[in-house]
């Protein structure tokens, strides 16, 4: 046990930690959209089936929970917004989600579709499948947000309570 105290034991100072939360803060950010690009790249573009890229997807989906449970748990959103934003936000935040995932699957399902042939076939089915999977990107994302905004507005407003209250006890 000492060996391990001795091996993890902290000899940085407060500038030098802060300076390694930034650079690992960057290489988490870049990982997971990579990360995320692989997957989208693997899965829609090469046609590979999810058994060969769960791994993966699972580390994504794990990463991203705990960075939404995390940032609600401690009751921030981001480093954009100094309160968690309202719905207009979530509004465009879910269309642009809706609109960007729509273009992706309906260019994707029109380019991998092996029944149809002829180029405006494709070109409407590609719009009919973006036009519903935009859809239900939207309906889940806003509401995504709307529940996580909720819970973090709650944990913020609890938070600052708790500090008033410090504040008063002194």
């Amino acid at each position: 046990m000492k060996l391990w105290k001795k091996l993890f034991a902290k000899q940085a100072d407060e500038r030098q930690q802060q300076e390694i939360y930034r650079v690992e803060h960057t290489c988490f950010w870049i990982t997971y959209w990579l990360l995320l690009i692989s997957i989208i790249y693997q899965r829609n573009i090469k046609g590979m089936p999810f058994e060969q890229i769960q791994g993966e997807w699972i580390t994504f989906m794990i990463a991203s929970i705990c960075v939404v449970v995390g940032c609600m748990w401690k009751g921030v959103w981001n480093f954009q917004h100094r309160k968690v934003p309202g719905v207009k936000a979530y509004l465009l935040y879910s269309l642009t989600g809706a609109v960007l995932g729509g273009i992706l699957f309906g260019v994707c399902t029109a380019a991998q579709n092996p029944y149809v042939e002829k180029l405006s076939d494709k070109v409407m089915v590609g719009l009919i499948a973006g036009a519903c999977d935009g859809g239900i990107i939207f309906v889940l994302c806003f509401v995504a947000f709307l529940i996580v905004g909720k819970v973090t507005k709650l944990r913020e407003q609890k938070i600052e309570n708790e500090m008033l209250g410090d504040d008063e006890d002194e």
